[in-house]
């Protein structure tokens, strides 16, 4: 804390530095700046304030200073006027006359499509130009748009212009360049700065040129713009922000790019096919997707174009192209299906590049770490959990835990069977692996959506449609349902067991649901907008899916390796409850044990809890307790069973889905 008034004092002294220090002030009060810190850090030294206040003082009053130059506003600083003309004079360019303008599209176009900045009509030495100025005030926002994209992005090198200074220099050199290679670009006559802005001079070309509009657009210009920007990559030039504005023809009916002010001359091949993806879009916009990748696949080849499939990503489009209207539906996805077609012809099918630092697929990622770790911490009672590994055997307890793990090879085999053999054989680790990483997505959802889940992503990732992959998850779901149930019916007559006539509801349940069912379809097709949705929208993808469904689940040996497959996962999770009995020193017929944990298992994940924690530890311990196992036994072996089939499995998940996504599957 402050003495008294001095907390008010220095925020106040502070506010008032920070609401009168401006641009054009900096220089003035600099001397207030140095007199204030000292004058408070005397105040921190002789105790008369704690450090924590001085802070909050200092920001306080930064904050209201702030406030009060946003609402007001602050003088600018930037050159007019005679300073911009003694600027001039500095470059051998000594003004004639100098009038601001308002430049129309030809003007933009020889200046290079400058934004953010004020034009001017200037005269020298008898001859015409366009003079450019960019001030430091209006800079900021590109500075900071420069450092969210560095934010945003990932595996790409962005370009931070501290200072309009280094922005005028590199985009003065880049031009320069162009000049050189001899490529169709504005042409830059001198660069300089004054006082807190960066100007430049354009040439005025001999006839105006214009900008390609859809309307304006030919066949020839695509074929035209993919050469002129393929023939820059060659020689390293590369323009990283290709958008409909930036797409000119001269006079002479060239056509070209304009806007290199964030463009590069040395550059990696990240960054040009991003140069020609975004390209792509913007004519595929124009021009049809379908017209753009054919001209494109005669200029590039069809090797080159199929490398650009990886960088076909919203990300790297900019906003102006993504403002189009239709462009996601129209453009977007044609355009990844017609490269992705030509990636699979030339068997270059490339993983995508990850280059969006924030997406769905890692907010799914911490979101399930964030609520695996709220479930540990929360629900797991480390102390009970102790107490009941202590008086196990440890060699029974280690064989529960592997043969937890050898169920995975189960599930995968039940799943896999249903992929393509060549596919198959491509990502078998990966089809195991999603088995362990539904085994991590469970801990957030219910027991059987994460399974699905994780598979049908999985699916999408090595080529399949989402009908395909809804189809394979869905073929492998039913298998493994209708196996379970067999294998419960079966061991029931085996055991003389008649458990499952209870799970039979009556008939006046049946009845009631089967008229509110009813009901409710009748009402859903008594409306035409939802009739006509059901009939365009559900109907054709329902057929589709139905057709796949029934095709994969036609075949009697892939359904036997399924059935084959599952049967082994069930009897591996049996085994485990079964080796945690015995760890406990309670012997129990196997047969009758894998019976009833078939049940009690398959009660308590259908439970919507996530993995089904909580209900399917209350059933199990409870099926055991009520056939004669003592209660502290069954309650013991159900905490060591559900730590080596859900804990220490939903850990190796966490890991093996890191490997996943370094391998671009999930």
């Amino acid at each position: 804390s402050f003495r008294a008034g001095s907390f008010d004092a220095s925020l106040t002294v502070m506010a008032f530095l920070t609401a009168s220090n401006g641009r054009s002030m900096r220089n003035k009060l600099g001397w207030a700046w140095k007199v204030y810190y000292c004058a408070l850090a005397i105040v921190v030294i002789a105790s008369l304030s704690t450090v924590p206040a001085a802070l909050m003082a200092i920001f306080t009053g930064a904050w209201i200073g702030m406030a009060f130059r946003l609402a007001f506003g602050t003088p600018g600083s930037g050159a007019w006027g005679e300073q911009l003309a003694v600027g001039l004079a500095g470059c051998g360019m000594q003004v004639e006359r100098l009038e601001r303008i308002e430049p129309s599209s030809p003007q933009k176009i020889c200046c290079d499509g400058a934004k953010r900045s004020r034009y001017y009509s200037l005269s020298s030495k008898g001859n015409k130009y366009l003079l450019v100025v960019n001030d430091e005030q209006q800079h900021s926002l590109r500075y900071l748009k420069q450092i969210w994209d560095a934010i945003k992005m990932e595996g790409l090198t962005i370009r931070h212009d501290r200072s309009v200074e280094a922005m005028a220099e590199r985009h003065y050199a880049i031009l320069l360049d162009l000049k050189d290679v001899g490529a169709p670009a504005p042409r830059a006559a001198r660069v300089g700065s004054v006082s807190d802005s960066a100007f430049m001079v354009f040439d005025l070309p001999s006839s105006p040129s214009s900008l390609i509009t859809s309307s304006t657009m030919e066949e020839s210009d695509i074929k035209s713009l993919v050469s002129y920007l393929n023939s820059l990559h060659e020689k390293g030039i590369t323009h990283r922000n290709i958008s409909p504005s930036s797409l000119a023809r001269n006079g002479e009916g060239e056509p070209f790019l304009i806007g290199w002010a964030g463009g590069d001359v040395i550059s990696g091949s990240a960054h040009k096919k991003i140069d020609m993806v975004q390209l792509l879009a913007v004519l595929s916009t124009f021009g049809g997707v379908e017209k753009t990748v054919e001209i494109a696949k005669e200029v590039l080849g069809a090797s080159a174009l199929a490398t650009l499939f990886p960088y076909a990503q919203t990300i790297v489009i900019p906003k102006s192209t993504r403002r189009e209207k239709g462009w996601r539906k129209k453009v977007l996805k044609p355009l990844k299906s017609a490269l992705e077609g030509i990636a699979r012809d030339e068997d270059k099918m490339l993983q995508t590049v990850r280059l969006a630092r924030f997406n769905i697929r890692r907010f799914i990622t911490v979101l399930l770490v964030t609520i695996a770790l709220i479930v540990v911490f929360t629900q797991l009672n480390f102390k009970q959990v102790i107490k009941a590994i202590e008086g196990a055997n440890p060699w029974w307890s280690l064989a529960a835990c592997a043969i937890g793990l050898v169920a995975w090879t189960g599930s995968a085999t039940a799943f896999g069977v249903f992929i393509d053999k060549s596919k198959r054989k491509r990502h078998h680790l990966g089809i195991l692996g999603t088995q362990a990483v539904a085994s991590f997505a469970a801990v957030s959802m219910p027991a059987i959506a994460g399974p699905i889940a994780v598979n049908i992503t999985f699916l999408r990732k090595i080529g399949y449609s989402n009908t395909e992959a809804t189809a394979i998850a869905s073929a492998d779901t039913v298998t493994e349902f209708s196996t379970t149930i067999l294998m419960f019916i079966i061991l029931g007559f085996f055991t003389g067991q008649n458990v499952f006539h209870n799970l039979i509801p009556n008939k006046m349940i049946i009845i009631v649901t089967a008229g509110v069912l009813a009901g409710l379809v009748a009402l859903a097709m008594a409306i035409k907008p939802v009739r006509d949705w059901i009939r365009k929208k559900c109907l054709p993808v329902l057929k589709s899916y139905g057709s796949m469904l029934g095709k994969l689940l036609s075949h009697p040996l892939t359904l036997l390796i399924s059935m084959a497959g599952s049967i082994v996962q069930n009897t591996a999770l049996d085994m485990a409850f079964w080796f945690s009995l015995l760890a406990f020193g309670y012997h129990l017929n196997f047969i009758e044990t894998l019976f009833l944990f078939l049940f009690a298992n398959g009660v308590g994940s259908a439970v919507p809890t996530p993995g089904g924690l909580g209900a399917i530890e209350t059933v199990l311990s409870t099926t055991f307790i009520g056939i004669g196992v003592p209660g502290a036994i069954a309650v013991s072996a159900t905490l060591l069973f559900r730590l080596a089939t859900y804990w220490l499995r939903m850990a190796l998940g966490a890991l093996y889905m890191k490997y996943m996504e370094k391998k671009q599957l999930l």
